[in-house]
């Protein structure tokens, strides 16, 4: 994956964790995914716990 660092982008997208929306892009996912993972996601719920209250720093849950 072409790694492009962009601030519409969420960070998670590239470390492609397994419970993101856009990994699962299950028919209940494909809204939530063009929604969070784009220019919204730091209101995305696995946005803050994997990435804000890690203080930037990657955690898997």
């Amino acid at each position: 994956m072409l790694k492009q660092k962009t601030k519409n982008i969420c960070p998670l997208v590239q470390d492609l964790l397994e419970d993101c929306y856009c990994v699962r892009m299950g028919s209940q996912d494909i809204e939530k995914a063009v929604y969070f993972c784009s220019r919204n996601y730091q209101t995305c719920e696995l946005y803050k716990i994997n990435f804000l209250n890690n203080k930037g720093v990657l955690f898997h849950v």
